[in-house]
C-alpha cells in the first residue's frame, strides 16, 4: 500500500509541476517560451480556468497523499524506510562514582575522609 502511495505521489508531483509551468502568468509563463500560448489554443477559450482547476485538484491530491504517507510511515516506527529493523539506541555512558546525578562544576564535593 505504501509503495502505491509513493508512486501516486511522485506521479501527481510531476503532473503538478507540468501544469504549473504551463499556466500563463503576468509575462506569459514557460508556455510562451515554447511557441507563445499553445496550451490556451489547444484547450479552448476557457483554458485559464481549466488550468487553475487542474492545479487546485492536483494540489489537493498532493497534500492528501503527503499526509497519508506521513501517517502510515509514523505508524511503522520500528522499521526504517528500507523495511529493516531500526538499530537499537546506544546506551549512555555510566557516570563514575555512583548512580546519582553529577554535581555542578562549581559545587564543592564532600570532604575527603569524612563519613558524615
Amino acid at each position: 500500500m505504501i509503495v502505491f502511495l509513493w508512486i501516486a505521489f511522485i506521479f501527481v508531483s510531476i503532473l503538478l509541476l507540468g501544469v504549473i509551468l504551463l499556466q500563463r502568468g503576468d509575462v506569459g509563463g514557460i508556455g510562451a517560451a515554447f511557441g507563445g500560448g499553445g496550451g490556451e489554443t489547444a484547450f479552448g477559450v476557457k483554458a485559464d480556468v481549466t488550468w487553475r482547476r487542474t492545479t487546485a485538484v492536483l494540489g489537493a491530491l498532493f497534500m492528501l497523499l503527503a499526509m497519508a504517507i506521513g501517517i502510515l510511515t509514523t505508524r511503522q516506527r520500528g522499521h526504517t524506510v528500507a523495511g529493516e529493523p531500526a538499530p537499537a539506541p546506544a546506551e549512555a555512558p555510566a557516570v563514575p562514582g555512583g548512580g546519582g546525578a553529577a554535581a555542578p562544576a562549581g559545587a564543592p564535593g564532600p570532604a575527603p575522609g569524612a563519613d558524615g
